[in-house]
C-alpha cells in the first residue's frame, strides 16, 4: 500500500516541480531590466558573447578587460560603475561570460578551459594584446590559465578578493558528479536552481557576503542578479551545475609559478581570511602586491568606487 502511495505520490510532485518552474519563469522574466546601453556582441562557436564598451576616444593607454564573478547571476553590469569612471582615461570592456548575464547560456559541460579560450580569442579579435586585466573572485583562475596559454595577452593583472589558491585544485568526487546530473535534468534540477537562486536567497546571499554596509546594496543590483540568473528561461543552472559539482575546478599552482609579471591582488578589510588568501598566492608569485580597501567586503569596486578606481590608476 505504502509503494502505491509512493508511486502516486511520484507523478504528483514531479507535476507540482514543473508549474512551479513555469512559474517562476514567467515571474522572473517578467518586465526584464537589465540595461543594454554601451553592449555589444562577439560571436563564438557556442554561441554570442555580450560585453559592454566604454571608449576613450584619446586616450592612448592600454585598453582595460574586466571580468566579473563566475557565478548565476553575476554579468558585467558587476562593473559598470567602475568602469564608467575608469573610461574617463580608458577604452574598457567588460564581458558577459558565457552561461551568464545577456550572453547565451548553452546546454554544455560548463569548463575553465571553455572560459580561457573565449579570453584568449576576445582579446586576439577584438581588444588586441598587451593589455591590462581585472578579475572579481574565481574569473582569476581564467585570467591566469589564459596568460600561460598567451603571455603576451596581458600586461598587468589585478585579482580583486579571489578565492584561497586551494580550492581551484578540488576536484569533483563520485558524488560530485551525481549532483551534477541532477542539476542539469529539466525538472528537478530546474527545481533546485530556482530554490538556490530565488529572490529572497539571492538578496541574503548579498547581505551577507557581498557588502559591509548592508545600506550600499542598491536593491536594483539585488534585483538585477535576481534576474540575470533566471534570464533566458534558467538555463545558467547549467553553469552552475557545473561550479556545484567542481567541474569548473583547475589547479593553477603551476601557471603561476611559472608568471614573471606584475600581479596586484586588492581585497575588502572584511573578505573571510584575506592575509591567508593572499599568502597563499604569494607563496608561488613571491613579487605580488595586495592593497586592502577598508569597510568593504566582497565588492569593493561596489561599495567603494573611488576607493577602488583610486587604486587602479595608482597600480595601472
Amino acid at each position: 500500500m505504502k509503494k502505491r502511495l509512493f508511486s502516486l505520490s511520484a507523478p504528483g510532485v514531479l507535476a507540482y516541480m514543473a508549474i512551479s518552474n513555469a512559474f517562476v519563469n514567467r515571474v522572473s522574466n517578467h518586465n526584464i531590466n537589465m540595461p543594454f546601453d554601451n553592449v555589444h556582441y562577439y560571436n563564438t562557436q557556442n554561441g554570442n558573447v555580450c560585453y559592454l564598451k566604454f571608449e576613450c576616444p584619446e586616450s592612448e593607454n592600454r585598453p582595460i578587460l574586466l571580468l566579473h564573478e563566475l557565478y548565476p547571476g553575476f554579468s558585467a553590469e558587476e562593473w559598470r560603475a567602475a568602469a564608467l569612471r575608469l573610461s574617463k582615461t580608458r577604452t574598457v570592456y567588460a564581458l558577459d561570460l558565457p552561461g551568464c548575464g545577456r550572453s547565451d547560456k548553452p546546454r554544455l559541460s560548463y569548463t575553465r578551459y571553455l572560459y580561457v579560450q573565449l579570453v584568449n580569442h576576445f582579446v586576439e579579435d577584438v581588444t588586441g594584446n598587451g593589455i591590462d586585466v581585472i578579475s572579481s573572485g574565481g574569473s582569476f583562475a581564467t585570467v591566469i590559465l589564459a596568460d600561460r596559454m598567451n603571455p603576451d595577452a596581458f600586461d598587468h593583472i589585478i585579482a580583486v578578493n579571489p578565492p584561497a589558491l586551494h580550492s581551484f585544485g578540488n576536484y569533483p568526487t563520485y558524488l560530485q558528479t551525481i549532483t551534477r546530473a541532477i542539476l542539469r535534468s529539466p525538472i528537478v534540477g530546474t527545481y533546485l536552481y530556482n530554490m538556490m537562486f530565488s529572490n529572497i536567497a539571492t538578496t541574503d546571499r548579498l547581505v551577507n557576503y557581498g557588502f559591509y554596509d548592508i545600506e550600499k546594496l542598491d536593491p536594483k543590483f539585488a534585483r538585477l542578479i535576481y534576474q540575470s540568473a533566471h534570464y533566458d528561461y534558467q538555463q545558467a543552472k547549467f553553469l552552475y551545475a557545473a561550479i556545484a559539482s567542481r567541474y569548473l575546478n583547475l589547479d593553477i599552482t603551476d601557471s603561476l609559478h611559472l608568471y614573471h609579471k606584475k600581479l596586484y591582488f586588492i581585497f575588502g578589510s572584511a573578505y573571510p581570511n584575506y592575509r591567508q588568501v593572499f599568502e597563499s598566492y604569494r607563496s608561488q608569485v613571491s613579487s605580488a602586491g595586495m592593497y586592502v580597501l577598508g569597510n568593504t567586503a566582497k565588492f569593493p569596486h561596489l561599495e567603494d568606487r573611488n576607493g577602488f578606481c583610486n587604486v587602479i590608476e595608482r597600480l595601472l
